[in-house]
């Protein structure tokens, strides 16, 4: 049996939302943080949303090397949602089919429950990357300063 109550938040995020409940923060384990290697089996709408929330995650500093493969079933599930919605668009939810004595009925199709699934999967991998607006309700972020404007902060004017 799984742990009970919410999922544990990482620490990093506790301090972005400003720690909230005031409760102490564990010393965690942290990981390289960086952008991972794209997989090469993604496909072409998978690759622009990674295209689309990598610089986003990155710039704020929740990015880390270890965090490839979760954010490609992010982005895979993301395209099969996308892929079933267009489907569903184009064909409604529901095809007639006969029944074995011959009487009609209307079946859905599957892709009605593989947007279902993909939207699920979607919404689990977007909340573990503050990817919606619950799970980035809060949050103050500091940005990440470019380093090749280091000297603005001297400026005079």
């Amino acid at each position: 049996m799984g742990k009970r109550g919410p999922q544990p938040q990482p620490s990093k995020l506790k301090l972005l939302r400003g720690n909230p409940g005031k409760r102490k923060i564990p010393k965690e384990v942290e990981p390289t943080l960086g952008i991972p290697d794209r997989p090469e089996f993604l496909n072409d709408v998978a690759i622009a949303e990674w295209d689309r929330v990598v610089p986003e995650l990155h710039g704020l500093g929740l990015l880390a090397l270890v965090d490839g493969s979760s954010l490609a079933a992010y982005c895979q599930s993301y395209a099969r949602y996308v892929e079933a919605e267009e489907f569903l668009n184009a064909n409604g939810s529901t095809y007639e089919a006969f029944r074995q004595d011959g009487s009609l009925y209307y079946a859905k199709y599957p892709q009605v429950e593989i947007s279902r699934q993909s939207a699920q999967a979607m919404h689990r991998f977007a909340a573990a990357f503050g990817l919606n607006p619950s799970s980035r309700s809060g949050l103050a972020v500091k940005l990440q300063k470019d380093e090749s404007d280091a000297f603005t902060e001297f400026e005079t004017g």
